[in-house]
């Protein structure tokens, strides 16, 4: 066995190159210094274990000759159908990312696992070299996952920053565009410095997308548009994003006021603007969860807390006014035919909000915010006979 050894070493580079020849017949080779008659006598006069960790099956003389072949003075075995014998003991193992696993208020990275499929002419080769032996070590080509568990080591997502919560009636058809939404959004990480744009990562809203048309407020008018009522997902976005203590960047309140947001903390959105901007000034990445229900959406903001921490004051409204009742003539309708097209709703006022941020016991931002809402007047049409009416 050592003159074999000795020999095999020798022609190692003639080996190699004759594999390389034979790898396109799903054939492994190996050359022999002894008769090839002698090396097929050893590999059938005993079965075959083929074993890794504890995993193992038996492969029997029966069951292996048909897989050898004499090429001169060489043995070679199909790889391709030894493996098919292993593989039910021996299955492929398709890598597994690592991810995060919230708990909680508690973020977990779970490891990546890598893959691993079973290598028939590495294993077959092994078999060729140590043709005495009944045990031998199977062979598999191994993956590394495409996320792996350093990487979002490294983003130190461990916690929970900040939260929000809206609530909306079940049933109507603007629930159906928040569920969208949130689903297109959830799942939204952001590096440390990063800025996250609504528009930007929900995209343009189309029935394609499956979004539906739904009430939002076009020049004070309720108006059926599709994707309507994803305000209220900007809205509870915005009020998680002031609570982390993010940087506040752009947005925009709703014209008139609607009393299941807070007074003057919300935001509108629409496609080409207004907008919602926000930025993650802390060292930590930032992964926004998103969970809407047929009743509420809930924002959650999960990163590493270091040290923040958020207060507010809201003042009592200011400057009312009364809504009122709005014409709009309309020569489409007869002359004096008047059609209610939306009822007098809230008053206008001002409102007045603030946030101090802090990192420990450091002041990072001391701010005030404040809007003015115009009463949610109501509108008639009202019919006029038409300038080109005789």
């Amino acid at each position: 066995m050592r003159r074999r050894r000795l020999l095999l070493a020798f022609l190692g580079s003639a080996l190699v190159l004759i594999l390389g020849a034979l790898a396109g017949a799903g054939l492994a080779l190996r050359t022999s210094p002894s008769p090839t008659t002698s090396e097929l006598a050893i590999l059938l006069s005993h079965p075959h274990v083929f074993s890794s960790g504890s995993a193992s099956t038996t492969i029997d003389p029966r069951q292996l000759r048909p897989l050898l072949r004499e090429r001169g003075d060489a043995v070679a075995i199909d790889a391709a159908a030894l493996g098919r014998l292993l593989s039910p003991a021996f299955p492929d193992n398709a890598a597994r990312d690592a991810r995060l696993r919230i708990a909680g208020d508690r973020v977990l990275v779970v490891p990546g696992v890598a893959g691993r499929s079973l290598d028939p002419a590495a294993t077959a080769r092994a078999l060729l070299e140590a043709p005495a032996r009944t045990r031998h070590p199977v062979r598999f080509r191994w993956t590394r996952p495409e996320v792996p568990t350093g990487d979002l080591e490294a983003l130190r997502i461990r916690e929970l920053v900040g939260e929000f919560t809206t609530h909306y009636p079940a049933g109507q058809p603007r629930v159906v565009n928040i569920e969208r939404a949130a689903e297109l959004l959830d799942g939204t990480i952001l590096g440390p410095g990063e800025t996250f744009s609504m528009n930007e990562v929900l995209g343009e809203r189309t029935t394609a997308r499956g979004f539906v048309p739904a009430p939002m407020i076009s020049g004070g008018v309720l108006v059926d548009s599709v994707g309507g009522g994803i305000s209220q997902v900007a809205t509870t976005l915005y009020n998680a994003a002031f609570f982390a203590g993010l940087d506040l960047v752009e947005h925009t309140p709703h014209s008139f006021y609607i009393d299941r947001y807070p007074m003057g903390r919300e935001a509108t959105i629409s496609w080409g603007g207004p907008e919602l901007v926000f930025r993650n000034d802390w060292e930590a990445s930032l992964l926004i969860r998103l969970v809407a229900t047929d009743t509420s959406i809930t924002v959650r903001f999960y990163s590493s807390a270091l040290g923040r921490r958020v207060e507010t004051t809201t003042g009592e409204p200011y400057a009312w006014t009364a809504a009122t009742t709005r014409e709009r003539l309309d020569p489409s309708l007869a002359p004096g035919a008047r059609i209610l097209v939306q009822a007098p709703g809230a008053s206008g006022f001002t409102v007045d909000y603030t946030r101090r941020v802090y990192e420990h016991e450091r002041l990072v931002r001391d701010e005030r915010f404040s809007w003015r809402y115009d009463a949610h007047d109501g509108v008639v049409r009202v019919g006029v006979a038409s300038r080109h009416q005789p």
